[in-house]
């Protein structure tokens, strides 16, 4: 058996369609990943020449207020069931994770469908996301939706514009924002004010986020100004819709308290270190010049007026972007070098257009 970044490309689509298409052209809901002008790729396991385990990555920029760090997406799992239960899923996950190390990625991250499985190769909960639950009786309490209307293709240029203003994302172009939105079965509204876009909300991706606003921006007013007519849109004994929001988003947490809109806490993603170096030059940044960084190939040491730290890969992404934000890991930090390490947590995020 070989492992290798496959070229047999078409057939690797075809093995995870095989598992995750049903009837859905996944190449139209990621075209980043699929999209032959987009930075994805497939990695395969092969045997007498056919794939037999596949999955998608997608290196990628994350955004933090500001500050890029370069990080990997890994996403669509799957072997074909006849060779499951022989550790084909960890060669997989190792090899796409080699991979995007080679991309110059620090961590790779990925949304677990088994959560297990991948703590077992070292993944852990990692980030912050807060979801807040609308009712359609809400809809009296927003703004009204003037200037509100469908989204087209040419305001995607205004669209992608209020992407960018959000201080935590992945790092995207035009071209990529455009291909984007226009996957199929999302609701995508806009708020325009005298010719520009001043809010807009994605709603919808394929089969996935389904009732669940999971990209919007622009002003609060505007933003919540298209949330109201999704809510009168509702049909009647619904559930009601949710709206993804990073914990950086001050003004829109704000209005929602001051709404009494509920939000339920959770973690963002799953994600691994793969490159300690590039963790060390995390710390070296957000440590004051007391700092000494040191690192081999399975941990990072912090050595500081008080004494010294070690921390493995696991550490390493509690310390930086731990789930929910919990600072022990970094309160222990600081306490055991005498280091502040101000700036962590860092506060990543991923909006669901952005997902893979």
């Amino acid at each position: 058996m070989t492992v290798e970044t496959t070229q047999r490309t078409q057939r690797a689509l075809e093995r995870i369609e095989e598992t995750f298409g049903q009837g859905r052209n996944l190449a139209a809901e990621y075209p980043l990943v699929f999209g032959p002008e987009f930075p994805g790729s497939l990695v395969g396991l092969e045997k007498d020449g056919d794939v037999i385990s596949a999955c998608a990555i997608l290196p990628r920029d994350l955004v933090c207020n500001g500050w890029l760090l370069r990080m990997g997406l890994i996403g669509s799992v799957t072997t074909a069931e006849e060779f499951r239960g022989q550790g084909l899923a960890g060669q997989l996950l190792e090899r796409a994770e080699q991979t995007l190390f080679c991309d110059g990625a620090v961590f790779s991250m990925l949304w677990a469908d088994d959560p297990k499985f991948y703590a077992s190769k070292g993944y852990v909960p990692m980030g912050l996301e807060l979801d807040y639950r609308f009712t359609a009786d809400m809809a009296g309490k927003l703004p009204e939706p003037e200037g509100v209307r469908w989204m087209r293709s040419r305001d995607h240029d205004g669209v992608h514009g209020l992407y960018v203003r959000h201080s935590h994302r992945m790092d995207r172009n035009l071209a990529e924002t455009s291909a984007l939105l226009c996957g199929p079965e999302m609701t995508s509204l806009v708020c325009e004010q005298e010719g520009e876009i001043v809010g807009y909300i994605v709603m919808g991706r394929g089969k996935d986020l389904q009732g669940v606003i999971h990209e919007w921006g622009g002003s609060t007013k505007a933003v919540l100004a298209c949330v109201r007519v999704v809510l009168d849109s509702l049909p009647q004994g619904s559930q009601g819709l949710f709206l993804m929001c990073p914990a950086t988003a001050v003004d829109m947490r704000k209005t929602l308290l001051d709404l009494e809109v509920s939000a339920l806490e959770g973690v963002l993603a799953m994600g691994r270190v793969i490159d300690l170096a590039g963790m060390a030059q995390v710390f070296r940044r957000f440590g004051d010049p007391r700092l000494k960084v040191e690192q081999d190939s399975n941990h990072v040491r912090l050595t500081g007026p008080n004494g010294t730290v070690t921390l493995d890969r696991k550490q390493c992404l509690l310390a930086t972007m731990p789930p929910q934000g919990n600072r022990g890991v970094i309160d222990a930090m600081e306490a055991e070098t005498g280091i502040r390490f101000d700036g962590l947590p860092l506060y990543p995020f991923a909006w669901g257009l952005d997902s893979i």
